[in-house]
């Protein structure tokens, strides 16, 4: 007999986590669902036996009835998560439920719900035998719930990264985590915010780690908690710092650092609240080797979000770090991905955490849910630790999770396999068939980071960039100038032509040109170029913009803007010579590919400059042997061009 409990995300102090699955549906479906249909008694064994009697009568039942299967198995013994593949038919059979005929379902809905409540009645068991009273809280770790924006530029040469998004989905908990407002403009659709930590540690009974060895929490440290969480403001509780000082133990700092955080995204403002931020870290890295493993996810959640200096804070986040090291095996997924999150946004490049991350993931990941697998991709892969083992698997299990991924975990998920450079055919048609589905519902930073991560990895989908048209084609207003070079880019790099979706980009990149970094310039124009999609307004705009910001042009940026204007036939000379004052003393800085784009440039454009030529003439000498034959050939019809043609080059090449 099992008493039916239904709770999803039933995760208080001491029990293990809640499958993916449960926590994916609302506590009031699987209630509504439960009351309704589930008996207060069910016999496992007659159960099993029907179960086994649907997959014999009906083959197009197998896998759902096999993913019930799995979760009544889970809850007799002490859950074990179900693999891959079972777990992508459970979603299947959620969606049958809640989308289809429940009289048809009705006996599967029983064995699911029987499944839910055997193991939260089973957890529960648990918790009364497991839980020390200690007056704090060590809840299980809440999902972060978005990333920051770290946008860098895409160039044909040297493309972008994508914004650096770690977004979490929430689950069900006791504890108030706290979150993060969307900077910005921000659509209807678009789910852009900062992650929440995994947890605060407040003032409630729960298993924790004391402040110091031998010393368990005691009034005073409920007390310091208590007013911690209960401030309102990020100068309220540094008072409380200043205050108690060394009185406060290792969850009143991570509380502590955490609250800070949420309130205040650039840290402290007035000098006296600095002083006492800095009074803050020094006692977190006084206590480094008392955190428990959600007090740490807390901490690197903390300073991340404020974008602390690495640089300036390794002494702290060395010590952070030592003390990790020693409780590794206490981390579940999202601490261990919290963590990363961490010190990929701050840019702490720590190799031994890293790796002992990484293996640590590696080990669970037949635990991670779709945004535990879509942070660990994107956190790993900006430290850098991500290897080919760890990719692949995550691709193995993501590729059957797919459908039930957010928009934005996928774009997160397709930029790490991007910048790694690792492609996954059955991951990369999940997302082509996801992207189909709806992609309208795809916000402007997910349709342009999947579209450059596939012209990244070389996947020229022309379904998938027809989807992506269509979806972004209306809602130009919505992209930031890195989201809509990147998606020009991306199409210009697949060669595929919109139309509808190039006068649409192409006008909103002309009222944001004097917002575009020259990177950002170089590769819309080389875009156009590429798509010979030309408008002499739009040209115009960018090529003042490009004209104020010569001086920073890299050499393949300005390569490549050349070219486009060269190549669409735009006339604007006086682009061309201000370029060539700038390019002409930099030239040794030039590749011989970037040699070549940028004299083919010129002679097409038609605008002669001797002093350009003849630096032109001593950098081809002086590369001559490092040129391709292709790239010798067109050297010399664009020196024609140029009636520039002098023996000395010809000898130089042909030797």
């Amino acid at each position: 007999q099992v008493k039916l409990c239904v709770r999803i995300g039933f995760n208080r102090p001491g029990e293990p986590r809640s499958p993916p699955l449960l926590r994916r549906r609302s506590s009031t479906q699987f209630q509504g669902a439960s009351v309704a249909l589930v008996c207060d008694r069910l016999d496992l064994s007659t159960t099993f036996k029907k179960l086994r009697s649907w997959i014999t009568d009906s083959a197009k039942m197998k896998t759902s009835v096999a993913a019930a299967l799995a979760l009544c198995c889970s809850a007799e013994t002490s859950f074990v998560m179900e693999p891959p593949v079972i777990r992508a038919a459970a979603i299947d059979v959620q969606s049958r439920i809640f989308n289809g005929s429940t009289a048809v379902w009705f006996d599967l809905i029983c064995v699911i719900c029987f499944a839910v409540g055997a193991y939260a009645f089973q957890a529960s068991q648990a918790q009364k035998s497991s839980i020390v009273d200690s007056g704090f809280s060590a809840a299980p770790a809440k999902k972060l719930k978005e990333s920051t924006d770290c946008e860098s530029e895409a160039s044909p040469a040297a493309q972008s990264e994508p914004v650096k998004v770690a977004k979490r989905m929430a689950t069900t908990s006791d504890e108030d985590t706290g979150g993060a407002s969307t900077k910005g403009l921000t659509p209807p659709w678009a789910n852009s915010s900062k992650p929440k930590a995994v947890t605060d540690s407040t003032a409630k009974k729960t298993r924790t780690r004391s402040a110091k060895p031998g010393r368990g929490p005691s009034e005073q440290h409920r007390r310091w908690n208590q007013r911690i969480v209960e401030a309102t403001r990020s100068e309220e509780i540094l008072e409380i710092v200043e205050e108690a000082d060394t009185q406060l133990n290792a969850v009143n700092l991570a509380t502590a650092v955490h609250r800070i955080a949420k309130w205040s995204k650039k840290g402290p403002s007035s000098s006296r609240s600095n002083i006492a931020w800095r009074q803050l870290l020094g006692l977190i890295r006084v206590n480094a080797d008392s955190f428990s493993a959600q007090g740490f996810a807390n901490v690197f959640w903390a300073l991340g979000t404020v974008h602390v200096d690495c640089a300036m804070e390794d002494q702290l986040l060395d010590s952070l770090a030592t003390g990790m090291m020693r409780i590794m095996d206490q981390f579940n997924p999202q601490a261990l991905t919290t963590v990363a999150w961490g010190m990929a946004t701050m840019e702490y490049n720590n190799s031994v955490l890293g790796q002992a991350i990484k293996e640590a993931c590696f080990k669970q990941l037949e635990s991670f849910n779709q945004q535990d697998l879509a942070n660990a991709a994107w956190a790993l892969t900006s430290l850098g630790v991500s290897d080919d083992a760890l990719l692949d698997r995550i691709a193995d299990i993501s590729a059957l999770l797919i459908p039930s991924f957010k928009p934005q975990e996928t774009a997160n998920l397709m930029w790490a396999f991007a910048v790694a450079k690792r492609a996954h055919k059955e991951l990369m048609d999940a997302v082509v068939a996801q992207v189909a589905e709806s992609p309208d519902s795809l916000s402007s930073q997910a349709l342009s980071n999947i579209a450059w991560s596939f012209a990244k990895l070389g996947k020229h989908d022309k379904e998938l960039c027809k989807n992506i048209a269509a979806g972004a084609s209306g809602r130009m207003r919505w992209f930031s100038p890195p989201e809509l070079s990147k998606l020009l880019w991306a199409f210009a790099t697949m060669e595929y032509r919109d139309d509808a979706l190039m006068e649409s980009a192409v006008m909103a990149a002309g009222k944001l040109a004097d917002q575009f970094t020259p990177q950002l310039l170089s590769n819309t124009v080389w875009a156009m170029g590429t798509l010979k999609y030309s408008n002499s307004a739009v040209l115009d705009k960018l090529a003042r913009a490009a004209s104020t910001r010569k001086d920073s042009f890299a050499p393949q940026a300005a390569a490549n803007l050349l070219w486009g204007y060269a190549v669409l036939g735009h006339r604007s000379n006086s682009l061309f010579k201000k370029f060539a004052d700038t390019i002409t003393p930099r030239l040794g800085e030039f590749t011989p590919t970037t040699l070549v784009t940028t004299v083919w440039a010129f002679a097409v454009a038609g605008v002669p400059i001797a002093s350009l030529h003849a630096a032109f003439e001593s950098r081809i000498i002086a590369k001559a042997k490092q040129f391709t034959v292709l790239e010798k050939d067109a050297l010399i019809r664009a020196l024609k061009k140029l009636d520039y043609v002098k023996p000395a080059i010809l000898k130089a090449l042909s030797d």
